[in-house]
């Protein structure tokens, strides 16, 4: 990977919200019941937990989506989003 061009560039970035057009059905947030949201422009993976963080192994990337009026934040899963492959992560 470059370090000039961001793994998760518009590209990816497009396919996740192709992605949540078609898999998202109720957009309205929980919280303010407003529909307004933004992708982040980059993914993130929290450390595993057994008992302790667990530095290394596996991780489940997520990518962010951030309400605009409350700033409510939703994760999904960019693998079952197919943004990575399991052998990527």
């Amino acid at each position: 990977m470059s370090d000039n061009k961001p793994y998760f560039d518009k590209e990816k970035q497009q396919k996740a919200l192709d992605w949540l057009d078609t898999k998202w059905k109720d957009k309205k947030c929980e919280c303010c019941k407003q529909d307004s949201w933004t992708i982040s422009d980059f993914l993130i993976a929290s450390p595993r937990f057994e008992g302790a963080i667990t530095i290394g192994g596996k991780v489940s990337p997520q990518v962010i989506v951030t309400c605009n009026n409350c700033g409510n934040t939703k994760l999904f899963n960019a693998m079952v989003m197919q943004i990575l492959e399991a052998e990527n992560v």
